[in-house]
């Protein structure tokens, strides 16, 4: 895939964000856990495309030529999407 693909673009825009605020299990305890920025660069790159539902997108990690760049050949589930895409609010 040419470097000027949108999912490189995507994928070294996100990773330039401090995404210390979002939720990680650091028990290792519970469902799998995917890095905050291919959640994130995921969903960006899928609502670019026009793919919204969380099924479709985890069709498209299943059976897209970008998976391998942007998920790492890992698969998220349709149920992990949806629970990525909630922000809980930070206390100050």
């Amino acid at each position: 895939m040419a470097e000027d693909h949108l999912v490189h673009f995507v994928i070294h825009a996100v990773q330039r964000l401090p995404l210390s605020a979002f939720a990680v299990n650091s028990k290792g305890c519970g469902d799998e856990q995917y890095p905050p920025h291919m959640m994130l660069a995921l969903l960006i790159y899928c609502y670019a495309n026009g793919i919204f539902s969380s099924r479709s997108i985890e069709r498209a990690t299943d059976r897209n030529i970008w998976r391998g760049d942007l998920t790492a050949e890992t698969h998220p589930d349709q149920d992990t999407i949806p629970a990525r895409r909630r922000l809980r609010s930070i206390s100050t």
